[in-house]
């Protein structure tokens, strides 16, 4: 593996995490402010948190299994593979977990956000899959593995204004 890989992994790994303490802080702020943390102000919290940790150690997957010696395509494939299977169950299983806190249908912002995640999930699949070339596999891995990144935060940007701009109880607060 190329060393400018394993830079660019450990960094998006450590923006990963930052983003998973952010999310801590603002929701710990926000139930500071306004009292105690609605099922759905908790399912946001663990849902962005645990998109973040997949984020973080699917980053520092590949440098990881660089230490053993493998070659780098299949560290590329089957990380694809790991990081797509766990993307896909997060993107499928949100809205279903959503629908559960709240009782109420879907926005379309979150159907929006899932069927990108499931699109991601299925990239990622296809590049394990040996469907793209092999000198790919690493630019593709590394190109959704940061638009990942960049979906969770405005994901979570876009969440958070919504649960802020809501006044007085509602059915999910």
């Amino acid at each position: 593996m190329h060393s400018d890989h394993s830079d660019y992994l450990y960094t998006l790994a450590l923006m990963a995490m930052t983003f998973v303490g952010f999310t801590a802080i603002v929701m710990i702020l926000r139930q500071s402010l306004g009292g105690a943390l609605s099922r759905f102000d908790a399912l946001v919290t663990r849902f962005f948190m645990v998109w973040g940790f997949l984020i973080a150690y699917g980053a520092m997957l590949p440098p990881l299994l660089a230490a053993f010696d493998m070659a780098p395509v299949p560290i590329w494939r089957g990380c694809s593979a790991v990081v797509g299977v766990m993307l896909l169950v997060l993107a499928v299983g949100y809205p279903l977990l959503r629908r559960e806190a709240t009782g109420e249908n879907l926005p379309v912002f979150t159907i929006g956000q899932s069927a990108v995640g499931v699109a991601i999930g299925v990239i990622l699949l296809v590049n394990a899959a040996a469907s793209f070339s092999a000198r790919n596999t690493a630019a593709i891995y590394l190109a959704v593995l940061t638009f990942t990144l960049a979906q969770a935060s405005a994901g979570f940007i876009i969440t958070l204004t919504t649960i802020l701009a809501q006044k007085g109880p509602a059915k999910h607060r």
